[in-house]
């Protein structure tokens, strides 16, 4: 009777141990595809969050705006441009490749400002074309509006004071090439101004 009992008793332990894993398991496999759900929905959420706060202007490893990746040259120069200008700043959408000689430079961009054609040269150091299209319709003070903005890319420390009398020099120079310390000018040989030029290197 005795054993009996022993084993009726053996019997429902086992039972009720193996009833117990059962549910444990249940429990166990509910826990891990909550789990699983809620990594998907927090990575989705990320996702949707990077693409919502991406800014519009794309940036290399050291936080330099892009807006023209083919030529690091014309990129720098724009990016000094626009902090030096910031009320009358270039847009990457503006640049277009140069295209002359039966193909596109990746070292050359052109784009329009206020009726006058632009080019802008890269390589070893930075060139400005400023109405590239020799013109007569611009005045000496408006080709001397665009030599401010485009020469303070060269050295944004130069206030547009300093910039105005350097312009009155390149007037009063009757060399066609007239060098300043962070950059030369070479303007046309005609005296009204029908296209100049800015070169220098980037610091």
């Amino acid at each position: 009777m005795r054993r009996l009992f022993s084993l009726l008793l053996t019997v429902l332990i086992v039972a009720f141990c193996l009833c117990g894993c059962s549910n444990y398991n249940i429990d166990l496999k509910e826990v891990i595809e909550t789990q699983s759900e809620t990594k998907k929905e927090e990575s989705a959420q990320k996702e949707t969050l990077s693409k919502t706060e991406a800014p519009t202007q794309a940036e290399t490893e050291n936080n330099t705006p892009i807006y023209y990746k083919d030529d690091d040259i014309i990129n720098l120069y724009v990016v000094r441009y626009n902090e030096s200008n910031p009320d009358y700043s270039i847009s990457s959408d503006e640049l277009e490749k140069y295209y002359h000689h039966g193909r596109e430079h990746d070292d050359q961009v052109k784009f329009n400002r206020d009726d006058f054609e632009i080019i802008i040269s890269g390589g070893y150091k930075a060139e400005v074309y400023v109405g590239y299209i020799p013109s007569s319709s611009h005045t000496n003070d408006e080709y001397g509006t665009m030599f401010v903005r485009f020469a303070k890319a060269y050295n944004p420390e130069l206030s547009n004071e300093e910039l105005e009398g350097y312009w009155k020099k390149v007037l009063d120079n009757s060399s066609s090439i007239i060098d300043f310390k962070d950059f030369e000018c070479q303007k046309s040989s005609t005296p009204n101004i029908e296209y100049f030029k800015l070169s220098g290197k980037l610091k």
